[in-house]
């Protein structure tokens, strides 16, 4: 069975691997690579709009979301509320993520998503990293998390746990010492 726990530690994981990576061939090679919160390059990758250092700003909202989608997935393991809200929130923080590289990345020929191109005898090809496809994964497993965990649909007025059924709430009656007062 799925946890939304699980899902979330992914989803935190994902942070810290490369969402976007871009590969150049030159006389050695050129190599850029962008995560959430900053962007890593090495050699001459200026041609392709992209400079070290320039997005931390432009993804604080996709950011935010994984974050906030990591921590709820990590808290859902007994509210399958937190669990589909940490999905839902993953999926949109990637979709942010993707439409916000592809305003930053208005320069680059063709699709900025996946893609290759020879320029000047150059080879180049770049695509969506790790960090990404992990983070689609994560908030995919928090959605089918929510689907798994029962609902609660019964639960003690006087301490506030949670049962699905009405028999499992008369055991919690009988063997808690809080409704003894009342018989």
């Amino acid at each position: 069975m799925v946890s939304g726990r699980t899902g979330g530690i992914f989803m935190i994981v994902s942070i810290f691997l490369p969402w976007w990576t871009l590969f150049i061939s030159t006389s050695g090679y050129a190599f850029a690579g962008i995560w959430l919160f900053a962007a890593l390059a090495q050699g001459n990758i200026l041609g392709f709009g992209i400079t070290q250092g320039e997005l931390v700003s432009e993804f604080f909202v996709a950011i935010v979301l994984v974050i906030l989608s990591g921590v709820l997935g990590i808290a859902s393991t007994s509210n399958r509320k937190f669990s589909l809200a940490g999905g839902a929130l993953g999926l949109f923080g990637a979709l942010v993520f993707l439409v916000t590289l592809r305003n930053v990345s208005g320069g680059m020929p063709g699709s900025v998503f996946f893609g290759a191109e020879s320029a000047l005898g150059n080879p180049a090809f770049w695509f969506l990293s790790i960090g990404f496809w992990l983070a689609i994964i994560s908030s995919l497993i928090m959605l089918v998390a929510s689907r798994n965990l029962a609902k609660k649909e019964f639960s003690c007025k006087m301490c506030g746990m949670g049962y699905t059924t009405k028999k499992e709430l008369d055991v919690h009656k009988d063997k808690r010492s809080h409704y003894e007062w009342m018989r």
